[in-house]
């Protein structure tokens, strides 16, 4: 069992040293391979994690990083937490970017041990999910979504001792929900352990969102102002997107009407899969800690889909996820129901790869979220639509583990998922 848990991240590890290899002796091959990755790389890596570094030294020299950023090579307005402000041991300026962004992708690789290697051919879908360009896209440029997945995989560690460790498994996540916002999703992780536990989480989360409010409320507003726009045919998923793309494709003012329809499928949808039975079960059957991993991402990939439009490195989330997808698929009876949770897995996968076919039809990496050729312009309306299906099958698990949650029948506590 231990030398499976390693697969995963010896993996990325020996991605992580190859690009390295390949950046320190020849960068302009590794511009290259990185280009034909389907993503298009800056003149050297971790550029985010730069960002913050960069931003917080300036903050702490008193520049305004809200409206100007002298310190950041690429001019960018700060749009994160004022949290990574307060941080005066992240001042550290340029020189330290590559000695950050290294340390944030070990914590990654070493975040991977989370998960359960699956028997083939699950397991061939999870390596391939590890070596995709979404995955690799996050750890070269050094994003803090990297860092939030380390966090997420650390509180999976602490759900799976005993009471006090459960209990410390929110510290992580409120963490990350301070720096990122979204994660804060996570705290849904707490009805898992009963009305009491739930209570004193919500009442916990409350106070700390308060304080964070009445000390970094404006400014967290300005950062909010400076998020930048992802393009309807860039990089990126979520509930915007098909509308965007649609209405640039035809001018006319459909965006908002799409997105409500796909909504409203997308909730029926989940419903119906939550009234399941098939699903339901499903969810029982799985390991404990495979059941966290997939609630976990379902949760982070459905709250980042439903709040807009995210970069594609947010994707990373969905390899949480796809050892349950995987599991609730082979087990799955071969109705309806048990053929899209077959397919879910594979889907995910699909979803991470997506850049691939994009860039071959584009003949280059898109860059500036435009329309581009027709056959470019059909495969993100496709790749659009297919985020909608893969979200509507996480968010029916979402409703029916919380159906099944102690929170709602209590008397159903620490049976399976």
């Amino acid at each position: 069992m231990v030398r499976r848990q390693i697969v995963l991240p010896g993996l990325a590890l020996a991605l992580l040293g190859l690009f390295s290899l390949l950046y320190a002796t020849s960068p302009a091959l590794y511009q290259r391979v990185l280009s034909g990755w389907c993503f298009s790389p800056y003149a050297y890596p971790f550029i985010d994690a730069e960002y913050v570094t960069a931003n917080t030294l300036c903050w702490q020299r008193g520049v305004d990083v809200y409206v100007t950023t002298p310190c950041d090579s690429m001019g960018r307005y700060f749009d994160y937490s004022p949290l990574w402000l307060r941080l005066p041991f992240l001042a550290l300026g340029h020189g330290w970017t590559n000695s950050v962004g290294l340390i944030q992708a070990l914590m990654y690789c070493a975040a991977l041990a989370v998960l359960r290697l699956p028997p083939p051919p699950g397991r061939t879908v999870l390596l391939m999910a590890v070596a995709s360009p979404a995955c690799l896209f996050a750890v070269e440029r050094g994003n803090p979504d990297v860092f939030v997945f380390a966090l997420t995989a650390l509180a999976l560690v602490c759900r799976r001792g005993g009471a006090v460790a459960r209990c410390m498994a929110v510290i992580p996540i409120l963490l990350a929900a301070l720096l990122k916002f979204y994660p804060a999703v996570l705290l849904a992780l707490a009805a898992r352990e009963g009305r009491r536990m739930a209570a004193a989480v919500a009442l916990a989360a409350c106070a700390i969102a308060l304080g964070f409010v009445l000390a970094c409320g404006p400014e967290t507003l300005r950062a909010l102002h400076n998020l930048p726009h992802v393009g309807a045919f860039g990089d990126g998923f979520g509930a915007a997107q098909l509308g965007l793309a649609v209405q640039t494709l035809t001018g006319w003012p459909v965006a908002f009407a799409v997105r409500a329809a796909c909504l409203c499928a997308c909730l029926a949808g989940a419903v119906a899969l939550a009234r399941s039975g098939i699903l339901r079960d499903g969810l029982t059957q799985l390991a404990p800690d495979v059941a966290d991993c997939l609630l976990a991402g379902a949760l982070l990939v459905t709250g980042c889909f439903l709040a807009g439009v995210s970069v594609g490195y947010r994707a990373i989330f969905l390899i949480l996820a796809l050892p349950g997808l995987l599991a609730l698929g082979t087990g799955a009876a071969r109705d309806m129901v048990g053929r899209l949770l077959g397919a879910s897995g594979h889907v995910g996968l699909l979803l991470l790869w997506a850049q691939v076919p994009l860039a071959l039809a584009l003949g280059a990496p898109p860059a500036k979220g435009l329309p581009g050729p027709a056959l470019f312009n059909a495969l993100c309306l496709t790749r659009d639509v297919v985020w909608w299906g893969m979200v509507t099958v996480l968010l029916g698990i979402i409703l029916t583990w919380l159906i099944q949650s102690p929170l709602i029948q209590p008397r159903a506590a620490g049976a399976g998922a």
